[in-house]
């Protein structure tokens, strides 16, 4: 059971960032990837739903690292196109579309993560 609570905006717009030089990083590293579903993008609206660090259960978990510093996770939810695939960390192609209020909230949510009461 998921409880929510509803408001009308939850975060500030996104840039939206291509995944294709990131997916084909992923399948150079490990073929197997080459027939699933991998995103195309992220971003480019403002966050829908955001999940508490109470629910680690809804957390994606960490499957690996690129050689390139992008950590790859299996969420437990399907995005828009299908995929339970997701990447996190630095990368050219993330910073190359975000702006600096974007770059300013990760680095705040992470601090605020870090600092947290609560077991992660």
């Amino acid at each position: 059971e998921i409880v929510a609570q509803g408001i009308p905006n939850v975060t500030g717009h996104f840039s939206r960032a291509e995944l294709s030089i990131v997916n084909n990083e992923l399948i150079n590293y490990d073929p197997r990837y080459a027939n699933e579903i991998l995103p195309a993008h992220v971003g480019g609206s403002r966050a829908q739903l955001l999940l508490g660090i109470r629910d680690p259960s809804l957390h994606p978990m960490p499957l690996f690292m690129l050689p390139s510093g992008v950590g790859v996770y299996r969420s437990p939810f399907k995005d828009i196109f299908g995929s339970t695939i997701c990447f996190g960390g630095p990368h050219y192609t993330f910073s190359s579309n975000s702006d600096a209020s974007t770059m300013v909230m990760f680095a705040q949510m992470a601090s605020q993560y870090r600092d947290s009461v609560y077991d992660s």
